[in-house]
């Protein structure tokens, strides 16, 4: 893997909103990501810190903030910019704005060192009376633990009180959120009695997915049925949280990494819907070792074939891998290499990188030419992977007990007594 040059060093102002909406999938929840040393702002904006500054896990600190008069700034020199590392932006976690309700807020800030979290306080309490509450320990369920590989992510209470929602803290716990058999239909079942109940965990379970990937696939179908829920529905929701209730301390690990290239697997489950035909993609992107994009997502269209099936999926892979990297580009840390897309397709491995257009795969022309235009500016390459190392498989279908263990430990997603082990 290459080797970065030194920390970056992005633009003196910061950079709007919409620009950083897909980095972790927590961010479509509006998080915001601020690459600026001095908080300044548009003159028309209200006034509140812009986002949230990310880095290595030795320096994250808490703030309470409460609104100051405002007053003029001085801007920081361009040589004291912020200077933040690929994987630190990539781990940027929700901020909230310093009032809301009328009452102060919690923000978390992070920083590569903690001379220049200092300084980020510093340039802060400028703007807002700020109290520094020291090292982030917990955030919007949350919890963040360090130990001596990184930073260690987990939703254990958060998990409890969902169980506890649901009166099955006390169930018998099972290996697999989705068992092997095919998808529900919407018609499956009688109508459940309590359609509240059931988006209530629903929605509950999906922000669990911030650092569960393993649940990401079974949340995403129990989420296709909440307009009617059955019977049937709420039975995938029990076995979801039989699931959690034998993994609620299981969690994210992020690893201290200089890596900085990206590679990706893609994956589809053709014509999976019973009710529609469509199909289901998932994809999942690591940074070096550390996974920072993943997605499970039923597709819009009906594909003819498994093959656009599974090229729908690579493109959709590939849109996300170019965005990650447009943010490394900003970063001034962009990856040596181009993205490796590993898909289990041998058709759609061909069709990536095939010029010829066939009478065929016209119906699939507009992701064709996406998918080769990177690939030929060198920025994506497509290679096959055997199903057996197809981790993408476990955000497309239920698997056996043993693979999805196996993928689930590749995804990082490991229980906090191993990483107790290496010292919290």
């Amino acid at each position: 893997m290459g080797q970065p040059a030194g920390p970056a060093q992005p633009p003196a102002h910061p950079v709007g909103d919409r620009t950083w909406h897909r980095c972790h999938p927590a961010v479509s929840r509006g998080l915001w990501l601020l690459t600026g040393c001095s908080p300044v702002r548009d003159p028309g904006a209200a006034p509140g810190p812009a986002g949230s500054l990310a880095g290595p896990p030795h320096s994250a600190h808490t703030a309470s903030s409460a609104p100051r008069p405002r007053r003029r700034a001085a801007r920081a020199p361009r040589s004291a910019a912020l200077q933040l590392a690929p994987l630190a932006a990539l781990l940027a976690r929700p901020v909230v704005p310093p009032v809301l309700g009328g009452r102060p807020a919690t923000t978390g800030l992070l920083a590569n060192t903690t001379t220049l979290l200092r300084t980020i306080i510093t340039s802060l309490q400028h703007e807002f009376s700020m109290s520094d509450l020291g090292e982030l320990h917990h955030f919007l369920g949350i919890n963040v633990h360090r130990n001596a590989s990184g930073l260690f992510l987990s939703q254990q209470q958060y998990a409890l009180e969902i169980l506890d929602r649901a009166n099955m803290l006390h169930c018998n716990p099972i290996s697999t959120p989705v068992d092997t058999r095919s998808k529900l239909s919407a018609t499956d079942g009688a109508p459940f009695h309590d359609a509240s109940l059931y988006r209530s965990l629903a929605g509950a379970l999906q922000y669990l997915t911030l650092s569960r990937p393993d649940l990401a696939y079974a949340v995403q179908q129990i989420c296709l049925f909440m307009h009617a829920p059955t019977t049937s529905h709420f039975q995938l929701i029990k076995r979801v949280l039989r699931y959690l209730r034998g993994t609620t301390h299981y969690g994210l690990q992020f690893y201290r990494s200089t890596a900085h290239d990206l590679v990706a697997y893609s994956d589809a489950d053709w014509a999976g819907c019973p009710d529609t035909r469509k199909s289901t993609s998932g994809f999942c992107v690591f940074l070096g070792q550390n996974l920072v994009s993943w997605s499970s997502k039923r597709q819009p269209t009906v594909s003819r074939s498994s093959a656009e099936a599974e090229y729908r999926a690579v493109a959709n892979c590939i849109a996300e891998s170019y965005w990650l990297r447009q943010l490394l580009l900003e970063l001034h840390q962009p990856p040596a290499r181009a993205t490796i897309v590993y898909c289990d397709n041998v058709s759609a491995m061909y069709l990536s990188s095939n010029p010829v257009q066939h009478q065929r795969t016209k119906h699939v022309e507009i992701d064709l030419h996406f998918v080769r235009d990177r690939v030929a500016l060198g920025e994506a390459k497509v290679l096959h992977v055997p199903s057996s190392s197809q981790f993408a498989d476990i955000f497309t279908k239920g698997l056996p007990s043993p693979v999805f263990s196996e993928f689930r430990s590749s995804l990082n997603i490991v229980s906090t007594d191993v990483q107790s082990a290496g010292g919290c």
